[in-house]
Parts: structure tokens; sequence; C-alpha cells
């Protein structure tokens, strides 16, 4: 099921790939973090992450962008402290944008193999029928970059399969 990361009416626009802090750094380093907190901290945090209508898969992706968000407040308050928020913000968009292309080709990938195992029983209709669905899925999209580079691909490797234009 596709989850839509759309802001209510009520609020105003904000993207969703601000709130993706990744958990690791240009080489793949990581430490991991523990503390304790208040139950209810625990409970309002699996609330936010099953409502689904922010980019929070689990509480530690909300945990680094909460501490991440704390640490430019931080930065404001005291700038004495070198704390070069925004050489973390440059890596954080390199891996983020990296990740993207990544599951994109992954994607395009596996969609491939898909139409192959379809037009070798010859079944040409469903190949067809799953690339106007993934083009569907496509066009729900927040509309960044990759998700057009995608759509430019999906058109460029299956167009022979649709019929008129798409």
């Amino acid at each position: 099921m596709a989850v839509s990361i759309k802001p209510s009416d009520a609020k105003p626009y904000y993207d969703p790939k601000e709130f993706v802090v990744p958990a690791g750094d240009d080489k793949g380093h990581s430490t991991r973090m523990q503390f304790r907190c208040n139950p209810s901290y625990a409970r309002r945090i699996d609330d936010v992450t099953s409502a689904r209508r922010f980019p929070y898969k689990t509480c530690s992706d909300l945990l680094r962008h909460a501490l991440h968000r704390h640490l430019e407040y931080l930065a404001e308050l005291e700038p004495t402290i070198p704390l070069d928020m925004p050489r973390l913000e440059l890596v954080n968009k390199i891996i983020n944008e990296r990740r993207a292309k990544m599951e994109f080709t992954t994607s395009l990938d596996g969609l491939s193999e898909a139409v192959n195992d379809y037009l070798k029983t010859g079944a040409r209709k469903q190949a067809a029928d799953l690339i106007r669905e993934v083009l569907a899925e496509v066009e729900r999209m927040v509309l960044d970059h990759w998700a057009g580079w995608c759509r430019q691909e999906v058109l460029r490797r299956f167009v022979y399969l649709l019929d008129g234009p798409v």
C-alpha cells in the first residue's frame, strides 16, 4: 500500500525529504546511541511513526531528525561552538541523493525482470498493464529529480509496450 506523505490542509507545506537524516556518514560508518526517557515520549514517537504522516519508518528515523534539528538550534544560540552544520547537511544531502538513485535503479532492474518474465510467457498485456501501473505510481510521487529520471527511464525502456501517448 502506497503511503502519501503530504501535510494536512491546515498545515503549511513541508518537504518530506527534509525529515530524512541518514543513519551513517558518506563512508557508511555509524554510531549507536542509547538513552533513557519518560515512557510517554516513546508512546508519542510510536504515534507519529505509525500515523505515517511523516517519512519516519522507525523511532530512530525520528530521533536522528530531532537531533539534527536541535543541533541546528544550538548552533544558532551559540555560533561560537564549531558544530559545522552546513557540512553535515551537505554530507546528508549527498547520501540521500545516492540512496534515492540506488533505490530507483534497483526498482527499475526489478521492473525489467518482471516485464521480461511476462513477455517470455507471452503475457504482453500484463507487461503493459504493469508499466502503466508503475507510471501512475511515479506520477503520485513528490516529483523530484530522481522521480522524473525514473519516469523517463521507464518510458525509454518500455514505451514499445504502451499504446498511444504517455
